[in-house]
């Protein structure tokens, strides 16, 4: 397994600022505004001598409010895993919060290193002897925002997890990590409107408190990943943050959020469009969906809280309201019409089977291949049922090929494809949907000339 570090520290002292840092890329969200990060943010950090899992964590601090405790024991939590933690402090400004987090944290004062950031001046420096007063052996003072002495805290981290590792080499992958050189692991994003319940899902399928959960809209912000194994499956599973109509986001920390659940849906493979059965499908949700579906990946309609539906309709039969449900679903968004929906509670567990085994199934038919010849014994079959003409003439079809799985993607080649109908478009769609093995996932025709 690979090590695990955690950056800990109050709200506001730069651990997301570092945390980008460290592993070269813009993952958490950073902002001045104190309490960003609330649920922890995981990447790698690739080291000189070996890989170890980073984890972002929220800030710790003494509060009345009931989401700043929670993301302060989900910190907690973290900090009990990890192998190094890195815990940050503003050089400048050691304050009653931080005295108290440190203190928490002499126990495990042999797996601590003690971070000085905002050192970025000489006479900031003058504030360094302070903290070896701490009482920690080590103490690097950096700059996170402009890397002033962040390879000197990469060095100390490389000798402390990988020092006794003849060749450095690289243990397997942490839970919550996933091994990218496995692509039959499904990579699922939840996603949907703020409050649908896409938290409380990610938890119930992990069996353990990976995102925080509140009634307060829009509590996730940074995209929240988990490697979990639910019903005889694993899933790779990224939390999104909630995403409303563009018109209702707010600068700064929502619009870096929902950015980050846009580029999470890119990357999956299924996205699962959580959507409140009491309320419907909104248009905010067919927008979310159309992303996922423009990109290629297959679209899961999980219609949650649906205990709540049962109970208001104790005299309609469940499958009756399910039906009913659908029906609306396919006749508001078309191009959903391919997606199955499958409705679950995450509180009381029920459906979640259900849900979980129709997204493998979707994942296995993204990743389906169907050989060329195949595809054009079945091309045949299809054009001797059907004659479309183009301008007054017959359109005929050469050949067919298919070109990628995951995204699912044809090449068919006719005479005259300039004046090549929608409606034959349409129909070799739900040709190869019906017949050869695509009924739920989105696939793509693309017609050239021959």
């Amino acid at each position: 397994m690979k090590p695990l570090v955690a950056i800990v520290g109050r709200p506001n002292v730069g651990k997301s600022t570092l945390f980008n840092r460290l592993i070269g890329a813009r993952k958490a969200i950073t902002d001045p505004m104190p309490g960003v990060t609330r649920d922890p943010v995981m990447g790698d950090l690739t080291l000189s001598r070996g890989v170890a899992q980073l984890w972002d964590t929220g800030g710790v601090a003494e509060s009345s409010d009931a989401t700043d405790r929670l993301v302060a024991d989900r910190a907690r939590e973290v900090m009990g895993q990890a192998d190094a933690i890195l815990m940050v402090v503003d050089a400048t400004e050691v304050v009653g919060d931080d005295l108290r987090l440190i203190e928490a944290l002499r126990p495990s004062a042999a797996k601590v290193i003690l971070v000085g950031n905002k050192v970025d001046n000489e006479r900031r420096e003058l504030h360094v002897p302070e903290l070896h007063r701490l009482g920690f052996p080590t103490v690097v003072a950096i700059a996170a925002v402009h890397g002033r002495n962040v390879q000197q805290l990469r060095d100390e981290l490389d000798a402390r997890l990988f020092g006794d590792r003849e060749g450095g080499e690289a243990a397997g992958p942490v839970s919550g990590a996933r091994d990218e050189t496995d692509s039959q692991i499904p990579r699922l994003a939840i996603v949907g409107k703020p409050n649908a319940g896409k938290s409380t899902l990610l938890n119930a399928l992990a069996g353990a408190d990976h995102a925080i959960v509140s009634d307060t809209p829009g509590t996730t912000r940074d995209p929240v990943e988990a490697l979990i194994s639910s019903f005889g499956h694993q899933l790779y599973v990224v939390d999104t943050a909630g995403m409303r109509r563009r018109n209702r986001v707010e600068g700064g920390v929502e619009y870096y959020s929902v950015n980050r659940a846009v580029e999470a849906v890119s990357r999956a493979d299924v996205a699962l469009l959580t959507v409140d059965a009491e309320e419907g499908l909104s248009d905010q949700d067919k927008k979310i969906a159309a992303v996922a579906v423009r990109r290629g990946s297959a679209v899961v309609v999980g219609l949650s809280k649906w205990d709540l539906v049962l109970q208001r309709h104790p005299d309609t039969h469940r499958a009756d309201l399910l039906r009913a449900m659908t029906d609306r679903i396919r006749f508001q968004f078309p191009v959903l019409g391919f997606a199955p929906v499958v409705p679950f509670s995450a509180k009381s567990g029920s459906g979640l089977r259900s849900l979980v085994e129709k997204v493998v199934s979707v994942h296995g038919q993204l990743c389906r291949w169907v050989s060329t010849g195949q595809l054009n014994a079945a091309l045949g079959r299809w054009m001797a049922q059907t004659v479309f003409t183009a301008r007054g003439r017959e359109l005929k079809s050469r050949y067919i090929t298919q070109t990628s799985a995951n995204p699912v993607r044809f090449v068919l080649f006719v005479n005259r494809p300039q004046a090549a109908p929608d409606a034959f478009r349409r129909f070799i769609e739900n040709r190869i949907r019906e017949e050869l093995g695509f009924p739920e996932v989105p696939i793509d025709v693309e017609i050239r000339g021959s």
